[in-house]
């Protein structure tokens, strides 16, 4: 709202004054556009069109987008927030005196304790860019009102014709503000966060000048020929309605080719039974020529495949050759690179250690040569005892690493879970279970059959026991018997090698510790194990 001067406003959205008496009269050969003069707000009757909803209706297109000075439009301003600017006052340059108690009123407010609103600072708020709503109508018996806005422009559009004097004073009101906001000049220095922030300032300017110009030039031609934008809307609807049938008649067609398709297959069904044997005789024809071309294009086609993968192999052969030569030479470059700085390194320490030695015994230094033989003496045992901490770890971990121990323990924990398998309750009720079938059976006739048993029915049912008899045996000897003993001395020769392997680990990881000083996070489960 700071780039629209308000006698430009007002004098775009009032009804133009009748002329006056000076105005009067044959023109002059040179028209002079007068000076913009500044229009008083006067609260003017609406035309008494806008009192009805038919004549609302025709004219609905001049009440949809109202001028609006808040900061926000029907435009592209609503992608970025804006920040809330309060207006300080203007300093006055003159000091006026105040009087004692207005002073002390002052005084009291400002020592007064205020609870601010927010605890956020002021440049942290953001204001949202809301959007323009058309003009809102309240309807009485008589006649019809707007509802009143901060800034937008709340009166109805003036239904008064208007001459060329209006359009020539838009037209220039246009340039002055297209210039003044700096739509035309490229060259202008814009200030902004960001280059998108620039331009959407510039073009909401823009968008505000257009958006009043178009408010009274529609204005101006609905007073004309309210039938002209009537005519627009109904161009707009029969080109809606135009681009709503373009699927409606694809989708008809569609339903056409289908079902002409379907009629070509009855045809063709038709057609194939007057003419089996031909059909068929073609048909065979057809699919050998069409194996036959299939086999031939794969076979070119793998053809052409293998050459090209030929080729690819050869060029990758050819380069894995040169980079196999590139690699030896870069090597023994760094071989002969190393080589050169251990020689050397080793030629600095022997010159630097027998130059200490030299110093040392040129001054006389006792104290240099007791800490030279001191570090010689700390080297030889520190290497003394790594080997021997090294012999007796290897030796420690070798008897756990056996062959022989290990492939029997790794055969042991692998046989003892499927003995335990076979030993389930499933597998022994699966074992149990025909001769329960059968003593079952040997019941059920005994029960209805009271007669006497023949001799070929007790010689049966006594091989029927003797066999229970044994598979209960077997049964009861895998629980209480040899095979249980074996199976816990196992066991227990396992937990005595568990244990014995703990022990050497529990002992090698008390001998080593951390960089830091600390037990390894292995002596822990060890200790745990055991």
């Amino acid at each position: 709202s700071d780039f629209i001067p308000m006698d430009i406003l007002n004098s775009l959205t009032q009804i133009p004054a009748p002329p006056t008496r000076e105005q009067l009269g044959p023109p002059s050969k040179h028209k002079k556009l007068r000076p913009i003069e500044q229009v008083i707000l006067t609260g003017h009757r609406p035309a008494n069109v806008w009192n009805y909803p038919k004549g609302r209706e025709k004219l609905k297109h001049l009440v949809e987008q109202p001028p609006c000075l808040c900061g926000a439009g029907k435009d592209i301003s609503f992608l970025y927030d804006a920040v809330q600017e309060k207006q300080s006052p203007e300093v006055t340059k003159t000091l006026e005196k105040i009087p004692a108690s207005v002073e002390r009123e002052i005084q009291a407010l400002d020592g007064s304790s205020q609870i601010p609103d927010t605890l956020l600072p002021s440049e942290y708020h953001i204001v949202k860019n809301p959007g323009v709503m058309g003009l809102e109508f309240h309807d009485e018996k008589y006649t019809t009102y707007v509802h009143d806005h901060e800034d937008h422009l709340t009166v109805f559009p003036s239904m008064k014709p208007s001459g060329r004097q209006e359009v020539l004073k838009l037209k220039h009101a246009m340039a002055s503000l297209l210039a003044r906001a700096g739509a035309d000049d490229d060259g202008k220095e814009l200030t902004g966060p960001t280059q998108i922030h620039n331009l959407l300032e510039l073009v909401k300017k823009e968008q505000n000048i257009y958006n009043v110009c178009f408010n009274e030039i529609i204005r101006q031609v609905t007073v004309e020929c309210t039938e002209r934008g009537e005519l627009l809307a109904d161009l707009r609807r029969r080109y809606s309605g135009l681009l709503d049938r373009i699927p409606r008649q694809v989708k008809s067609l569609h339903q056409e080719v289908i079902a002409q398709r379907a009629l070509d297959r009855r045809l063709t069904e038709e057609l194939v039974r007057f003419k089996a044997s031909i059909s068929a005789l073609t048909g065979e024809l057809a699919s050998v020529k069409a194996h036959d071309r299939e086999v031939t294009q794969q076979a070119i086609e793998a053809q052409r495949n293998l050459e090209e993968a030929l080729h690819e192999s050869e060029k990758n052969a050819s380069l894995l050759s040169e980079y196999h030569g590139l690699y030896e030479l870069q090597r023994n470059r760094l071989q002969a690179q190393i080589g050169s700085l251990t020689e050397e390194r080793d030629l600095w320490g022997s010159a630097a250690y027998t130059l200490a030695l030299k110093v040392t015994d040129k001054h006389s230094l006792n104290t240099a040569k007791k800490l030279h033989l001191c570090e010689k003496a700390w080297a030889k045992l520190a290497r003394h005892f790594a080997i021997f901490l090294s012999e007796k770890d290897s030796i420690q971990v070798n008897t756990l690493l056996l062959p022989g121990i290990l492939l029997l323990a790794q055969d042991n924990f692998m046989r003892i879970p499927a003995i335990i398998s076979l030993n389930l309750e499933p597998n022994n009720a699966k074992r149990i279970k025909p001769f329960m079938i059968c003593l079952v059976f040997a019941n059920d006739s005994l029960e209805t059959d009271v007669t006497i048993p023949s001799q070929k029915f007790i010689s049966d049912l006594s091989e029927d026991m003797k066999a229970w008899e044994e598979v209960f045996n077997q049964e009861a000897e895998r629980f209480t018997g040899e095979v249980l003993l074996a199976r816990e001395d196992e066991l227990y020769h396992m937990n005595k090698q568990v244990d014995k392997w703990t022990d050497v680990a529990l002992k090698v990881f008390g001998r080593h510790q951390t960089p830091e000083g600390e037990r390894w996070p292995q002596h822990i489960e060890m200790k745990e194990l055991n």
